[in-house]
């Protein structure tokens, strides 16, 4: 599959080494740094083909968005 275009996505997620196994393995796209930050633990860049930035993926505790303070229960899906 070749992504023709995508254009600043941001994404956050409870897994973010996941998401990008998502990108980089499923969609054969490839992840980098936030230009100025080599880190790559809680944010990363994803880029297309032609190596255009298109998204951009960061941690992010689901559970805050929904106001809750405690884990949630096994039964819970993100």
């Amino acid at each position: 599959m070749f992504i023709q275009r995508l254009d600043h996505v941001n994404i956050r997620t409870s897994d973010l080494p996941g998401t990008i196994r998502f990108y980089t393995e499923v969609l054969g796209m490839t992840c980098g740094p936030v230009p100025g930050d080599a880190d790559t633990s809680q944010r990363a860049w994803i880029y297309s083909g032609n190596n255009m930035p298109v998204v951009h993926v960061g941690t992010q505790d689901l559970r805050a968005l929904r106001g809750e303070n405690e884990a949630p229960d096994d039964g819970d899906v993100y």
